[in-house]
């Protein structure tokens, strides 16, 4: 944390609050949360959307030109540097205005929340960050825009989409299901200070598992239920 952001923090939350920010910077954590873990089998796919495409990547002078920048997940210096990083911004505009956003890594993934950090297989991009301003929702366009995005990352080649999303998002998990995206399993976390928790459940059966680690997140739980043709040979540690 810059020292600016600190005192500007400190100045907006009171004491309680930054003593607990600080104390969360050093580990001293203890919080517990769920994710869904989806995939889609781009082969697959329900829908076969027509050319030309709505969406287009996103640059640097896209996200630049953004007066009031928000993709519901990143500030506008964070999604700049994801840019310069290699990750793959997919969005929709009307007319100056980004009103669609989704990530793409497709490489090296990170699940932010659980401070997971993964390689993929050269066939599966993680995508995260699904994301309609409000004043354009209930109208169709993350349902088309993913389908449009889902299909254009198959002809490039992938194979598998990975994905994450919260239990309780039933928005987002109503629209995954009508564009060919399975949930695999569920994992939940539990952080006492440095020590992990993670009990994963199998969205096919009751079979589950648990690792406990400290200070690392285990590398392997986004592929404990994996299951695809070649799920044995699937990530890379």
């Amino acid at each position: 944390m810059r020292l600016a952001d600190a005192i500007g923090y400190y100045k907006q939350q009171g004491m309680l609050q930054f003593s607990k920010r600080i104390l969360d910077r050093l580990g001293f954590q203890y919080f517990e949360r769920s994710l869904i873990f989806l995939l889609v089998d781009l082969d697959k796919l329900p829908i076969v959307p027509q050319k030309p495409y709505s969406f287009r990547l996103a640059t640097e002078e896209d996200i630049e030109r953004e007066t009031d920048y928000k993709d519901g997940w990143f500030t506008k210096r964070e999604a700049l540097k994801r840019i310069r990083e290699g990750c793959r911004l997919y969005i929709l505009k009307d007319g100056d205005k980004i009103i669609y956003f989704l990530w793409a890594e497709p490489e090296n993934a990170t699940v932010a929340w659980f401070d997971l950090h993964f390689r993929l297989p050269d066939d599966m991009v993680y995508c995260t960050g699904s994301y309609t301003i409000p004043e354009y929702r209930n109208r169709g366009i993350a349902k088309r825009l993913d389908s449009e995005i889902f299909h254009s990352l198959k002809m490039e080649g992938f194979r598998y989409i990975i994905g994450v999303v919260e239990p309780s998002n039933k928005a987002s998990r109503a629209v995954n299901d009508k564009t060919g995206v399975v949930e695999y399993q569920t994992v939940h976390y539990k952080r006492y200070g440095h020590v992990r928790s993670f009990r994963i459940h199998d969205a096919s059966s009751s079979r589950q598992k648990v690792f406990i680690s400290a200070f690392r997140t285990p590398s392997a739980i986004w592929k404990v239920f994996l299951q695809t043709p070649d799920a044995t040979r699937a990530g890379k540690g």
